[in-house]
């Protein structure tokens, strides 16, 4: 089968478009974990879950958002969320077992890892880093947030640079405006109507995180556990 001069041209274009893309330069400081899968976990949620890479297994979790919780292990996060998405604590939990659902129909094919390593501080004894996660160039972050699934609401980062990582905040924030007016994801069940995200970043603390940090400091003890 032979090519016209016009499909031949056509053709020359799409590879080097392809070519340009896979061959987009890493932003200084960042690391790519390319050709990802998703690894099967005793936990994960829609934005922390683990990931195996040439064969190891890295726990990450999402910059920029935050996805409603699973279950009743944090409850401080639960009331804070209730009030994010109009829900009452069951609808909370309801909406995070859809955001998981996304992000495993999301990660079912490979998928980039770009992470600095910075640590994310998880509840489980593995180390886990925050993490930017490219489907196809889509964002799953960006994507978590246009479905009503995740609010424009986690640690900063300075990806793809510190102007585009304000840019990408500021684009979130619209976005979750969208889904809150057209009632998408978890806010079509919302029962109160929430507030606008901030305009202003907030100090961002992880549930998980000040979790593992009181064991550490306290023991195990700490937070209801007998060690016995």
């Amino acid at each position: 089968m032979f090519l016209s001069r016009s499909q031949s041209i056509l053709a020359a274009v799409f590879l080097a478009a392809v070519a340009s893309v896979s061959a987009a330069p890493v932003p200084e400081g960042w690391n790519a974990l390319e050709n990802c899968r998703l690894a099967q976990a005793d936990y994960a949620d829609g934005d922390s879950f683990h990931v195996i890479h040439r064969g190891r297994n890295y726990q990450f979790r999402l910059y920029f958002v935050d996805c409603p919780e699973t279950d009743m292990r944090f409850p401080e996060r639960i009331e804070e969320q209730m009030k994010a998405f109009g829900l009452d604590a069951n609808g909370i939990m309801a909406a995070g077992q859809r955001a998981h659902a996304f992000t495993v129909d999301a990660l079912s094919r490979p998928f980039s890892v770009l992470t600095k390593w910075e640590d994310a501080r998880g509840a489980s004894a593995q180390e886990r880093f925050y993490a930017v996660v490219l489907v196809e160039n889509k964002n799953l972050a960006e994507e978590l947030v246009r479905s009503g699934l995740a609010r424009a609401y986690g640690m900063y980062t300075d990806y793809p640079s510190e102007v585009g990582g304000r840019q990408f905040v500021a684009k979130l924030r619209r976005l979750q405006n969208q889904a809150t007016r057209s009632k998408v994801g978890a806010f079509a069940q919302s029962v109160t109507i929430p507030p606008s995200p901030r305009e202003k970043n907030r100090p961002f603390a992880d549930p998980q995180g000040i979790m593992s940090d009181r064991i550490l400091e306290e023991g195990i003890g700490s937070i209801g556990i007998d060690s016995n």
